[in-house]
């Protein structure tokens, strides 16, 4: 299945991972705004289900980093979870960021509502581990982008195949593509799997999105010739103090980009945008 997404471009998308966390909390509706301000080509963002069927916009399995209180976000009820709210300061990486005031746990609903018709989406359906739940949290998702009719403004994404294989079997056009992190190369018998794409033609996917050391000198373009978009995360996570590093990270970046990578998921869009733009030639604009 090709993404209908993303076309041959001069440049790659850029996705906020978990909105704009340089300026407000992860996976927030002021987060998500701020990605459409600074007019970014979409935004990454979690969700779990929770004890009473309700589709939560959050990272964390447990709600203690986030919120300061501790417990279990997919043994919580949604008005149990409207009494919580993601703190003014948190910290990324090494680095601390302290924002303007504290925010709400959004519903997924309620944000697909505020981003429609102004960005793509890419919800990724957390996978804590293999039980119904995951069945259920993928004919959720399936349900609700069908009653929107947002199947041409998001895609989903998974390290989970269970959660995927029953969002595809409740919903068959939208499009869906796998998580791959650092552990898959950890065992030869799982890098074999993955090298044959035998998921993804299971799943009909159209893309898949890998975590930014996995890539090849080939990756992209043995991806691109199994009809599969591919993006890279997270770039500008956590932020590089290091000059040595930044310049790595820039260098890496540029042979991602001639080797026609689809989309980039950065903690830092506006770095991105203007590095992009000056790889281009193109004018820099100032952001809001």
């Amino acid at each position: 299945m090709q993404s209908r997404f993303f076309q041959p471009s001069a440049r790659p998308l850029i996705f906020g991972h978990r909105g704009v966390v340089t300026d407000h909390q992860e996976n927030t509706m002021a987060g998500f705004q701020k990605a459409i301000a600074l007019g970014l080509d979409g935004i990454e963002l979690d969700t779990f289900l929770t004890k009473d069927g309700k589709l939560v916009v959050f990272h964390d399995l447990y709600t203690k980093r986030l919120t300061g209180v501790t417990g279990k976000i997919t043994e919580m009820t949604w008005p149990e979870i409207q009494t919580l709210h993601i703190k003014d300061s948190l910290k990324i990486g090494k680095q601390t960021y302290t924002y303007p005031q504290r925010e709400k746990i959004p519903l997924l609903e309620d944000v697909l509502g505020e981003l429609r018709g102004k960005l793509l989406i890419n919800i990724e359906m957390k996978a804590p581990r293999l039980n119904l739940q995951q069945r259920k949290t993928g004919i959720a998702v399936a349900q609700l982008i069908e009653k929107m009719e947002l199947q041409q403004e998001v895609f989903v994404t998974s390290f989970s195949i269970w959660a995927l294989m029953w969002l595809k079997f409740t919903h068959h056009p939208i499009e869906t593509g796998i998580l791959y992190s650092p552990l898959v190369t950890k065992n030869l018998l799982v890098r074999k799997f993955t090298e044959s794409r035998i998921l993804e033609k299971i799943l009909d996917a159209s893309l898949v999105s890998l975590n930014v050391n996995l890539f090849k000198k080939q990756t992209i373009q043995r991806l691109h010739q199994h009809q599969l978009a591919v993006g890279a995360w997270t770039i500008f996570s956590p932020p590089h103090k290091n000059p040595k590093k930044f310049a790595q990270e820039l260098a890496q970046i540029d042979r991602l980009t001639a080797q026609n990578i689809d989309y980039f998921i950065t903690d830092h869009p506006r770095k991105l945008q203007q590095h992009l733009q000056t790889r281009s030639g193109v004018m820099v604009e100032p952001q809001v």
